[in-house]
């Protein structure tokens, strides 16, 4: 059995184990920390997310400027596009009335978005640096940054296909919903089956988990660690606020959190194994 196999399987164990004695009492710490009018719980309930999605369309803008192939530029541009078309979803829906913005709105938006952050990236970078540079082979360090930049945005990219996809799958109700009668309360291990709910897992909690990927890019020990602290506080807080304001139950938390870690941990042996098979195949 290898490390990352060992560590995978001791790691889900202990997670099982921590979320059947904390799904016992679900309902009951949802009881006391509850709070609709909670105004820390909106503050984080509207900002939670959004790093996150900054963080990966800022990843895929520099690769798009350093990158040489002109398929994997436009993947860049799409994905750029793609993630600000996600952050202005998510941003309309807290700031604007329901409907306010349709989805080809938030589409046209993110388009023109891309548009003008490749422009903005392209010449900004191209001001300060006069050459063009072929990953990983330069030695101004701008083929590491951009090899980093890769395991961040696939980091994002793990964390929200994974978390989205548990949620639509297992159609949990929120805790606020039950109060409300909206649905009925359901063990966290009984997947309930595309009800159109999605509570389990949190995805504020597993975008901010995620979030810590950000520690790739920073390679100064003294910010590292500095970083490292606020990332905790903003995971904790974040967290929180997900139960405060019913949106979630404390397993659907614990669980967010823990996808967000695992895509954490995940990306950067991805990347390594996805580097050793093109590897292989260039000497084939």
């Amino acid at each position: 059995m290898t490390k990352n196999k060992s560590i995978i399987i001791f790691g889900l164990l202990g997670l099982a184990v921590l979320l059947f004695v904390l799904g016992i009492f679900d309902v009951a710490i949802s009881d006391t920390f509850y709070k609709a009018d909670s105004g820390v719980g909106h503050f984080f309930e509207t900002t939670g997310e959004p790093p996150s999605i900054i963080l990966f369309v800022f990843c895929v803008n520099f690769m798009l400027v350093f990158e040489r192939s002109t398929a994997y530029r436009i993947s860049h541009f799409v994905w750029g596009i793609i993630g600000l078309t996600y952050l202005t979803l998510k941003l309309s829906g807290d700031f604007c009335p329901t409907g306010a913005f349709s989805m080809y709105v938030n589409i046209i938006i993110g388009v023109i978005g891309q548009l003008i952050l490749s422009l903005v990236f392209y010449y900004g970078l191209k001001k300060k640096y006069k050459e063009r540079f072929v990953l990983g082979v330069d030695d101004k360090g701008i083929g590491d940054f951009c090899n980093k930049c890769r395991v961040t945005a696939l980091c994002c990219i793990i964390t929200l296909f994974v978390s989205f996809f548990l949620k639509a799958f297992w159609g949990r109700v929120r805790y606020r919903d039950v109060l409300a009668g909206k649905g009925e309360y359901s063990f966290f291990a009984i997947p309930q089956l595309f009800t159109g709910h999605f509570s389990f897992p949190s995805g504020h909690s597993a975008n901010a988990a995620c979030f810590m990927s950000v520690t790739y890019l920073v390679s100064d020990k003294k910010k590292l660690a500095v970083l490292r602290c606020i990332l905790v506080v903003w995971l904790v807080l974040t967290a929180f606020s997900r139960l405060r304001l019913g949106a979630h139950y404390v397993t659907d938390i614990v669980t967010g959190v823990a996808v967000g870690l695992f895509a954490v941990w995940i990306s950067p042996v991805l990347m390594k194994r996805f580097k050793k098979m093109r590897e292989s195949r260039r000497e084939i």
